[in-house]
């Protein structure tokens, strides 16, 4: 979300004043979403729309690693079905 260049120009508009603007000119904008053809969910966002990252899994024990590599497949299953 903090990505997306409109969140910046939200965010210039209702907080920031002419600096803000300025510093957000020229940003790219994302092409607007394609309900027909979504784009594929990979491990790498589904690790991060949990808040974790590989790097977190490498701290984890054998049994909550297995656990979150389970959720994350299950996702993974359901996205591509749908």
């Amino acid at each position: 979300m903090l990505l997306d260049p409109t969140t910046f120009k939200a965010l210039a508009e209702h907080l920031g004043g002419d600096t803000v603007r300025a510093a957000t000119k020229g940003m790219p904008s994302l092409p607007a979403d394609d309900l027909r053809n979504p784009v594929p969910l990979g491990r790498t966002q589904v690790l991060l729309s949990f808040g974790l990252t590989e790097r977190d899994l490498d701290f984890m024990g054998e049994r909550q690693r297995r656990l979150v590599d389970e959720v994350v497949d299950r996702v993974l299953t359901v996205q591509s079905l749908a």
